[in-house]
Order: C-alpha cells, then sequence, then structure tokens
C-alpha cells in the first residue's frame, strides 16, 4: 500500500465507478466490473480512505488486505489485485454470481433447508473456518450475509467473504475488542475476552438457522430488543421450537448444535473437531458414492507428469491457475475434495499417498511407490516450507485437465508485466522466491506474441 500508484483502475476495469452495486456496508461499496482486455467479470470492493480516520482503522484495512493475500482455499473467495488511489483502495475479487445465503435461505421451501443440504453447507463452512484458524486468522464476524455462493446452481458452492473485522492470532491469545453482529455474536465476545472459538459459536447459530429458518437467541430482523438478544447469549438460553420443524430434524443436528453453542468456550469444540462431529460423518457418508474415493485416471497422469516440469513451467502453470474461472476448474474441485480426506482444505502427504498410491494402482499407470508419490508432493509444493498442498496448486499440477483459452493469457501476461503496478498482491506475496524474479526479469523484454508462444509450447509440448 506504500508503493508508488500505478496503472489507475479505470484503465483496466469498466463499471468501477458505474458498474452495478452488489453489495454496500460501512467499509464501502462492492460493483460488478469488467475487465477491458478480456471481458471477465469481477467484483470490486472500493474503500474509502476519507472514512478512515483512526490510525486504528489504516491498520485493520491493511490487515484485511494481508489476510486476503494469504488466503487460497475453494470456500474462500479469492482476491484477485488490488490498486491504490489517493483517496480510494480498490479490491478486486472472483465474482460469486449465486447470491447471499441470506436471501437463498428465504427462498427455500418453508424458509429453512432440509437436513441433508443443510449439512453440506455446515460442512463447507466448517472447512473454511478450520483453514482459516491453521492460518493463525480468526474472522470474528460469521453470518449468513457473509457467505455467498459460486454460481445460481442448485448444488453450488459456498464462498465465505468479508474480512474486514479479520485479524491475526497467537494460540492461547485473548481478544477484547467488541466486533460482531448481535444474531452470531459468541457470549465471550461480550464479555470482552475471547478467542478464535467465537466463530465456532457463529457455525452452531448458523446451524439452527438454516434447519428452522430462525435465529436461536433472536437478533434476525425480529422484534426482541437488542438487551434481550444479549441477554438470551449470554445465557445460552434457546429452545427447539416450533416442534412441527425441530421434530422433524434428527437427534444428531440438535446435538452438535447443543455442541457448539455452549457458553464456554473452553468447552466448544474447535474446527476440526466439529467437522468429526456424528451429525456431520453421518450426512457426509450417506451422501457420498462408490466413485467419490475414485480420481480421474487423466488428473493422476497429470500429476505424475507434473513431477517432470521444468521450475520454469512449473511457475507458469501456477500463474494460470490464478486467473481460471469457476466454469474452468470446476472438474478439478471434486478431484481436490477426494484427495483432501481431512476436510482441511489442503491437501497432506498422508492423504495424497493414501489415495494416489490405490488409485495409480488400480488404473492403467501401474502401481506408484511412495518415493513416487513424494516426489509429487514436493513438485506440487510452491513454498517449500508449506507442509500440505494449496487449492491453487493442485490446480496448477492439473492445468492440463482445464480448457486455458486467451483470456487466461492475457490475465497473466497482464498480472507479470512489471510496467503495470496494479499486479496481483497475492502473487508478490506468495511467490517471494529467485524463480518468480527471474520470469519478472524475463516478461520486462519479452514481447507480447512470445509470452503467447511461450505459453503455449510449455503447456502444450512435453520437456
Amino acid at each position: 500500500m506504500e508503493v508508488p500508484f500505478g496503472k489507475p483502475i479505470e484503465e483496466v476495469y469498466d463499471g468501477v465507478q458505474t458498474g452495478p452495486v452488489l453489495g454496500s456496508g460501512i467499509s464501502g461499496v462492492v460493483r460488478l466490473v469488467t475487465h477491458k482486455a478480456t471481458g471477465v467479470k469481477y467484483a470490486v470492493k472500493c474503500l474509502d480512505l476519507g472514512l478512515v480516520d483512526t490510525e486504528a482503522g489504516l491498520m485493520q484495512l491493511r490487515e484485511e488486505i494481508f489476510i486476503m493475500c494469504q488466503l487460497d482455499h475453494p470456500n474462500i473467495v479469492r482476491l484477485e489485485e488490488v490498486y491504490e488511489s489517493h483517496s480510494e483502495i480498490y479490491l478486486v475479487q472472483e465474482l460469486c454470481l449465486g447470491g447471499e445465503l441470506f436471501d437463498r435461505l428465504d427462498e427455500q421451501p418453508d424458509y429453512h433447508y432440509t437436513e441433508a443440504e443443510c449439512a453440506r453447507l455446515i460442512k463447507q463452512m466448517l472447512c473454511a473456518v478450520r483453514y482459516l484458524h491453521s492460518k493463525g486468522i480468526i474472522h470474528r464476524d460469521l453470518k449468513l450475509e457473509n457467505f455467498l455462493f459460486s454460481s445460481s446452481a442448485q448444488d453450488s458452492e459456498l464462498k465465505m467473504i468479508d474480512f474486514g473485522l479479520s485479524k491475526h492470532f497467537r494460540y492461547g491469545e485473548i481478544h477484547q475488542e467488541a466486533v460482531g453482529t448481535p444474531y452470531t455474536v459468541a457470549p465471550e465476545v461480550i464479555r470482552g475476552r475471547y478467542d478464535e472459538r467465537c466463530d465456532i459459536w457463529a457455525i452452531g447459530v448458523i446451524a439452527f438457522l438454516l434447519l428452522s429458518g430462525d435465529p436461536p437467541f433472536g437478533g434476525c430482523g425480529g422484534s426482541e430488543s437488542l438487551m434481550t438478544v444479549r441477554a438470551n447469549i449470554l445465557n445460552g438460553s434457546f429452545e427447539f421450537e416450533p416442534a412441527e420443524i425441530w421434530d422433524l430434524v434428527s437427534p444428531t443436528a440438535k446435538e452438535f448444535i447443543n455442541t457448539l453453542l455452549v457458553t464456554n468456550p473452553k468447552l466448544r469444540p474447535t474446527a476440526t473437531v466439529a467437522q468429526n462431529l456424528t451429525w456431520l460423518e453421518e450426512w457426509a457418508h450417506r451422501s457420498k458414492t462408490d466413485s467419490d474415493n475414485i480420481l480421474n485416471p487423466n488428473v493422476v497422469r497429470a500429476l505424475v507428469n507434473f513431477k517432470e516440469f521444468s521450475d520454469m513451467r512449473k511457475l507458469l502453470c501456477e500463474v494460470l491457475s490464478f486467473t481460471l474461472l469457476p466454469e474452468q476448474i470446476k472438474d478439478l474441485r471434486k478431484e481436490f475434495e477426494t484427495l483432501d480426506i481431512d476436510g482441511s482444505g489442503e491437501i497432506s502427504l498422508l492423504s495424497l499417498k493414501q489415495v494416489l498410491v490405490t488409485n495409480a494402482g488400480a488404473g492403467s499407470l501401474g502401481a506408484l511407490t511412495e518415493e513416487e508419490v513424494e516426489d509429487i508432493f514436493n513438485a506440487m509444493r510452491v513454498k517449500k516450507t508449506e507442509t500440505r498442498i494449496r487449492w491453487h496448486e493442485f490446480i496448477a499440477a492439473g492445468l492440463s485437465q482445464c480448457e486455458v483459452d486467451d483470456r487466461n493469457l492475457r490475465l497473466a501476461f497482464d498480472r507479470l508485466d512489471n510496467d503495470h503496478k496494479g499486479v496481483s498482491i497475492k502473487k508478490q506475496q506468495e511467490l517471494h522466491y529467485n524463480t518468480f524474479f527471474s520470469i519478472q526479469r524475463y516478461f520486462d523484454w519479452i514481447r507480447y506474441l512470445h509470452f503467447y508462444i511461450s505459453i503455449y509450447v510449455l503447456i502444450s509440448f512435453p520437456i
């Protein structure tokens, strides 16, 4: 945020000031914009620096941007680029076309979800929360409005958004700031001494809401006063009512909610433990089919081939992975979930061995040894200090299974061009290693046509 101003965002995107408003809040307006060179649509959040009148406010703004730069998870909205002018900061984010969970809930029969659908959504939320906490990040404002659907499809995935109140934390650290939304705020936040488990409380509230259509403690458009809602939360007092709804809900679902809505945060489960509670395990087992544990043989082949790529070719694949649109990677999403056995939002070496050895042995590639799987794992890790494979690292390795087109090539070039000061902060922060700087120097003098030829040759032909 302290670098010299680069190319104005209006030169890169249409609709920055005039595009349809997708949402608004105290921190700014979110508009629909179109990338001029490719026609790809994004959501841009405009943050008015004139409204940030304290150093603490500026620090929180920096924290929001830094946190979003770190995140790489299929259920968390992706930050594409950051632009700064004299009076605004613009966050260019992936576009979620399915609307808010809040609005989708109102469209359900009897204004609540079925238990099966609720379990599917809560599973995705907990996966995102677990990922956040594993990175030392606490959200602090989880609510229906902060989950968007990626598309309008009935089975669309959720995306967690809005990290304006999020912050980094150290395990065991106590926070005191009064933040959050009345209907999902945890009792310990009201008391002024809390940790990351306040996010787990919010998930419990959301589960109750999705199953019944009403919040357990009030405060969501109801007639209760804020003092009444506050007292209900502090006492942890709620009932599974009305009976005509809750009598149809399983005992394990009620047990799940009771386990998360414990007023003493020390007795509340972590996200990892919550993922393995009986209710979610039961519905995960019911929704699984035999094919869910089988990788596409072409994906297995792509992973095996990836370990033989040169460093330059791996890097280009990784850069391109961040330009792919949801429809281009939807098939890889299922494969990623198959490899993410423990639901952490990343792939461990143990999980990769467990799935890949079995799938390769059952397919046409022949059995893979543990050493070969370790080589594949190491090849996919962009940052060698990381012990798990991130979402876009997996996409990069499986890039041959995606339909890369001209739009992706233009975006990739645009974001690696040093003369374009609006270059992706995510790439600047995630790829600070020697190969990245060498490729940046390379792109300083390479022509646009040469870039196209290089990409096609590196992706389409073996080394």
